[in-house]
């Protein structure tokens, strides 16, 4: 079961999380989800997470590097090392 699998392999406690963004969305021979089935992922994915105790992390919707930047400052700040 999803819900015994999740309590017994845990993972780092924060997760990142990139928010469904309709101004870059496309759909190409990999993303196959329509725009409404993307924002509803995204959701059960937060929802999810919280779900089983995770921190969920919304990575802002900025530039490739300011993303990147984000995820790292966030990695340095954080109480937990990465595996």
């Amino acid at each position: 079961q999803m819900g015994r699998a999740a309590r017994a392999y845990r993972y780092n406690p924060d997760v990142f999380l990139l928010p469904a963004w309709k101004e870059i969305y496309e759909t190409d021979s990999e993303r196959k989800q329509d725009w409404q089935e993307a924002e509803y992922t995204c959701e059960m994915m937060r929802i999810t997470c919280r779900e089983h105790g995770y921190n969920v992390i919304e990575v802002p919707k900025t530039s490739v590097d300011e993303r990147a930047m984000f995820v790292l400052n966030t990695i340095a700040g954080s109480a937990y090392p990465v595996r």
